[in-house]
């Protein structure tokens, strides 16, 4: 007994997880974009490991795209557990650290919401943790200031 995503991967190519749409995401890509749960990610992930490593047609990793529509910390880490080279990659601009340091002020507000769009505290600490820890695990990416 399988869900309908499972007996999907089983029974397809893992090359075929590789094949891009017209905006050149893989289904990876489209997965994070869409908010999916973590189980189907992994489940991606598992079918074709690649997929963690690869880029989308504006060079983000996926690690990128999580940290970009603001998923928590659980998320990002079991993310960046999948392929930790991308701690240290840039999404053409930015690194994991930077984005997730300003990923509350890249978050849309939601249509329906009338209020005022502000962050709250447990928002900000858990984009601040993130930012933390890939610092940490990356402190080369820091370089020293001169004065």
């Amino acid at each position: 007994d399988c869900t309908l995503m499972e007996y999907i991967l089983k029974s397809i190519s893992p090359d075929t997880l590789l094949v891009r749409n017209n905006e050149k995401d893989i289904p990876l890509h489209c997965a994070i974009k869409s908010k999916r749960c973590w189980l189907d990610l992994q489940r991606l992930i598992d079918s074709c490991p690649t997929s963690a490593s690869t880029r989308t047609g504006a060079g983000e990793l996926p690690l990128h795209l999580a940290i970009k529509c603001g998923y928590s910390s659980d998320y990002v880490m079991k993310l960046w557990a999948k392929y930790p080279e991308a701690a240290i990659m840039s999404d053409n601009g930015l690194y994991p650290f930077q984005l997730a340091a300003i990923s509350s002020r890249m978050q849309k507000p939601s249509k329906k919401s009338k209020k005022k769009a502000t962050s709250k505290p447990e928002d900000v600490w858990d984009s601040l943790s993130v930012s933390y820890f890939f610092l940490r695990e990356c402190p080369s990416l820091i370089q020293p200031c001169s004065l």
